[in-house]
């Protein structure tokens, strides 16, 4: 936990941190009492024990679940702090995700609990692209991209937009849309982080162009409006913490993703290209995730304990590094690895340790990662070697291994011959297994 300077970005670590890892995103109840996190098809709960330096400690029943909780993708707060929602990524009917609802029990027999809604379990036609909640916790948003075990024909080529609300009374999910698919197929999603509007990002099936397009929040009258040249598509989109710019990482068959810098009139949601697009140096959406109270995006460094502080420039909308600040007095910056997404595949931002980064010779890089598991505690023997913002391990190896042992949570098989990096890694394993091979039978060359 860390204090910012609003002014440099700089953060400074409050007595006692770091605190226990929770290796995950943290979501922080309206009345500051409890953080919730993802676990293993279950909702993890800790209690904040000091309201100034927000000390936790996991409650002693957690982790939570219900009979429905499978898969748990995100968890969205209700402004009077009694209920939670959690976004299962999946649901009772094939390729469907579900929503469900916990109370926040303060008083429970045993300590503080989740307890689960009966009946509050809605059914979604398909699984999230992307998910976030506006700061006035008032709803949360959905949005979906094609279901092909639907035998909805428009949601199982398409996507579907859903704003959905906690009702204080009752906690049940409500403003659930029926029949709300359109046939364009859903491919990114991203929310201004002050929550003024979101944006979508999907392709036309017939035509086979992608379209870009700004939506309002609170009766905000907003709405833009990209179309991309045919065969480039919206594989990923990104806000920075002022929504002032957007970025799409377009991708086609022919050539390599560009990330394209539109910016966003905030009066009318009118989305013009910059004259300093495509973003220099970045072949995927930038790897920060914004502080909506602040000018300031922030990444992960060089170990858990480094954050790198970054601004858009306003005339360009060039990100730079403004600061890296870690607990004690590291200075070095940090590899850093993000991805896009595509076909279903889920975006993940994630950081390099300096052994990958050496093995990959490159700091930054594309790959495509579908969370539907994840570690949830570190095995002993084993090191991380690349972790996603919200905390997820995406990548281990064991130093004391006698040979090569790597574990990656994304999919280097999928289209490996188009990327480098699969490649690489593949061929990094081949050697490793040559060697071996040589080792075990000397008369034999090493392949």
């Amino acid at each position: 936990m860390a204090v910012r300077n609003d002014q440099t970005g700089a953060l400074t670590p409050v007595a006692g941190s770091p605190f226990t890892a929770v290796n995950q995103a943290l979501t922080i109840d309206v009345q500051g009492r409890f953080l919730f996190a993802i676990g293993s098809h279950s909702i993890r709960m800790f209690q904040i024990t000091d309201s100034t330096t927000v000390a936790y400690h996991e409650v002693a029943n957690s982790p939570f679940a219900s009979p429905n909780t499978n898969q748990p993708a995100f968890i969205a707060v209700e402004p009077t702090g009694q209920y939670i929602a959690v976004v299962d990524r999946v649901g009772q009917n094939p390729g469907e995700a579900l929503v469900e609802t916990f109370q926040i029990s303060p008083a429970a027999v045993g300590g503080p609990a989740l307890i689960p809604v009966a009946g509050s379990a809605t059914e979604l036609d398909s699984t999230p692209v992307g998910v976030a909640q506006p700061p006035d916790n008032k709803e949360f948003l959905i949005f979906m991209g094609p279901n092909p075990q639907s035998l909805d024909p428009t949601i199982s080529q398409g996507s579907e937009f859903q704003a959905l609300s906690i009702d204080p009374l009752s906690g049940f999910i409500t403003g659930l849309q029926a029949n709300a698919a359109l046939p364009a197929r859903g491919d990114s999603f991203a929310m201004d982080p002050q929550g003024r509007y979101y944006v979508t990002g999907t392709q036309n099936n017939l035509l086979e162009f992608g379209v870009v397009q700004l939506v309002g929040l609170g009766g905000d009258g907003l709405l833009g409006n990209i179309q991309l040249p045919q065969f480039n598509y919206p594989a990923s989109l990104w806000i920075d913490s002022t929504g002032t710019f957007l970025y799409v990482a377009t991708s086609n068959l022919q050539n390599p993703v560009v990330v394209n810098i539109y910016s966003v009139n905030l009066q009318t949601g009118q989305l013009t290209p910059t004259l300093s697009s495509p973003l220099p140096g970045f072949a995927s959406v930038p790897p920060y995730s914004p502080d909506p109270t602040g000018s300031f995006d922030y990444g992960f460094g060089a170990d858990q304990n480094t954050a790198i502080a970054s601004t858009v420039d306003p005339q360009t909308g060039h990100v730079q590094v403004t600061e890296v600040k870690t607990t004690a007095s590291a200075t070095a910056t940090s590899p850093k690895m993000s991805s896009t997404k595509d076909q279903g595949v889920q975006m993940s931002d994630t950081w390099l340790s300096n052994h990958l980064a050496d093995l990959f010779g490159a700091d930054e890089f594309a790959v495509n990662s579908l969370h539907a598991q994840a570690i949830d505690r570190l095995a002993p023997g084993l090191r991380i070697e690349a972790r996603a913002p919200d905390g997820t391990i995406e990548a281990v190896s064991m130093p004391s291994a006698k040979g090569f042992l790597l574990a990656v949570q994304w999919h280097p098989e999928w289209r490996w011959l188009e990327n480098a990096q699969s490649r690489t890694l593949f061929e990094a394993f081949g050697k490793a297994v040559g060697a071996h091979r040589g080792a075990r039978n000397p008369k034999e060359p090493a392949a």
